[in-house]
């Protein structure tokens, strides 16, 4: 079939030990390991959380993957980033460690056939994810100040070479045309905008009630909060589902890693799709992993399709 195992004999102790040093090291990259270090860039009084849904193709299906993302807003600077990914990480990492124990052997299958996928799912063994998708990993810094937005994301490298990539850009609010169209979104009275930006037509609905002048992702430049939003496509949505007053947040770059300076988009872009092209599903049974490599079924779209 052209596959090759890793099968564990005398060398499996080794091997097991190397699997437990990547889902410790894994639980410290997650942010597990404690609070993350921070340089303060502000502090948030107000947060809006959304659900952003965007469409995928799975297998010439289309899907929709939801995510819950949060956005703390301070004076000058904001955050958008998912609002529950340190929860799913912090339930993936006390999973991964349960494994450990467990143990014995372990096999690993790149490019895995259909006929060996069968065979597992015709045992009814229910199989777990690791290095799937799990949320969001990016960060949107906006300082509205200065027009100025930062994307942070997990760089590359492992153990002390992890890095962040980040991504720093002058840009300023987007042209908005306001028209007296009205909607309610929460209770809040909005009205209607639209604009262009990087090749794609948004529709927002902002509320000069919420008088802060940002709104999801990268979007900001209204006399009012952006509390809902989607492209003219209807590839990409966003919809403000809670507000909440801060007291004692902070909006802060993280510092507990390198950053790798991205030249621009397009190297955020295929970076973004690179993490995404595989996936690994793993199989226990009776002390034995058995992991399997193959290439991801969803493809995702670019949110922004030009600079």
């Amino acid at each position: 079939m052209g596959n090759k195992a890793i099968v564990t004999g005398c060398v499996s102790l080794l091997f097991l030990l190397s699997i437990g040093d990547i889902i410790a090291r894994q639980a410290v990259e997650d942010g597990l390991s404690g609070p993350q270090q921070q340089e303060v860039a502000d502090k948030a009084f107000l947060r809006i959380i959304y659900i952003f849904d965007q469409q995928a193709d799975k297998e010439k299906e289309l899907i929709v993957v939801t995510d819950t993302m949060a956005l703390d807003i301070g004076q000058h600077w904001s955050v958008y980033y998912d609002w529950n990914k340190e929860r799913r990480d912090s339930i993936s990492g006390e999973e991964n460690r349960r494994l450990v124990p467990m143990l014995k052997s372990v096999n690993v299958l790149k490019d895995p056939d259909n006929e060996m996928l069968t065979r597992f799912e015709n045992r009814n063994l229910k199989p777990s994810f690791i290095y799937d998708r799990k949320g969001e990993d990016a960060c949107i810094f906006k300082n509205r100040t200065e027009n100025e937005i930062v994307t942070i994301d997990k760089g590359p490298g492992t153990g002390e070479k992890r890095s962040y990539l980040r991504l720093k850009e002058e840009i300023p609010p987007m042209d908005w045309q306001i028209s007296e169209d009205t909607l309610s979104v929460m209770g809040y009275v909005c009205y209607k905008a639209t604009t262009s930006f990087r090749g794609r037509e948004y529709f927002v609905w902002f509320s000069p009630e919420v008088p802060v002048n940002d709104g999801p992702w990268k979007l900001y430049g209204l006399p009012g909060a952006i509390l809902s939003a989607k492209t003219e496509d209807g590839l990409f949505r966003f919809h403000a589902i809670g507000i909440e007053q801060l007291k004692e947040a902070s909006i802060g770059f993280p510092s507990d890693r390198d950053y790798e300076e991205a030249k621009n988009l397009k190297q955020v872009n295929d970076y973004r799709r690179s993490k995404l092209k595989d996936i690994s599903v793993s199989y226990m049974e009776n002390g034995t992993m058995t992991m399997l490599r193959k290439r991801n079924p969803v493809t995702y779209h670019d949110l922004e399709l030009n600079e």
